[in-house]
């Protein structure tokens, strides 16, 4: 091989790795940028992830903050809320419901129903609200995640109206109000894409009002009217599903 040659064939090959260098060179910045790219959606994907490792400011700006939900056992006992948390501290929430309550079962207690309900009525819609405080105690995760204990008042009215009322000589309704406020404990708990679900159970007093008509003994076609107020203690149960941010 004449020396033309062998110069020709040690430029090209030098020309060669300068090109492969180039080329691995784009190949490492196209991959790095893809990963980089992946981990962003990733990120962008799953709103809500942190863990025990982040700094308690990391956890305050990555956590919970709102909460949308219903109670399902709620329509139970004749209520259909829309409910509203929001994390006002690391650990504490502020809890607010409103309901409209339709009374398609009887108000009296279960074991007072045969005895006053010989009159026909008919469910009539009302309201009821509710306001907590829930304190989250988790060092893992902030308000709004996790088991919790919280204290609720409340207020709920129910109404049916008698369809003896043009024989009773008015227009009249079978009313009950009931305050009170109870000891809450629960879990709250959030999936990938979240929605949550939360677990309640309570106890607390609550004051009984009602105000309602029933016939007379003295003759079938008079009716007495009768207003009651007591005082007890009642449970409460609570499934809740959800959405929060």
């Amino acid at each position: 091989m004449d020396k033309n040659n062998l110069f020709s064939c040690r430029k090209t090959s030098k020309k060669m790795k300068k090109i492969t260098r180039l080329f691995t060179i784009m190949l490492i910045s196209s991959a790095t940028f893809a990963q980089s790219a992946d981990e962003q959606n990733v990120e962008h994907s799953k709103i809500k992830v942190y863990n025990a490792d982040q700094s308690e400011k990391d956890q305050s700006d990555n956590s919970y903050r709102w909460a949308i939900k219903t109670d399902l056992t709620s329509l139970i006992s004749q209520e259909f809320p829309l409910i509203v948390e929001y994390r006002i501290a690391k650990r504490i929430s502020v809890e607010a419901s409103a309901a409209v309550t339709y009374a398609y079962f009887s108000n009296d207690d279960y074991f007072d129903q045969l005895k006053n309900e010989d009159l026909d009525k008919k469910p009539e819609t009302d309201n009821a609200f509710r306001f907590g405080v829930k304190y989250y105690p988790s060092h893992i995760t902030n308000a709004l995640d996790g088991w919790f204990l919280g204290v609720q008042a409340f207020t709920k009215n129910t109404k049916r109206s008698y369809d003896d009322s043009n024989n009773i000589g008015k227009e009249v309704l079978d009313t009950k109000n009931k305050e009170g406020i109870a000891l809450q404990i629960g879990n709250q708990f959030f999936s990938d894409s979240n929605f949550l679900y939360e677990i309640i159970l309570g106890v607390g007093v609550a004051n009984t009002t009602r105000d309602y008509y029933v016939r007379s003994p003295l003759s079938v076609m008079d009716f007495d009217n009768v207003k009651e107020k007591n005082t007890a203690f009642y449970f409460q149960l609570g499934l809740r599903v959800g959405f929060g941010n």
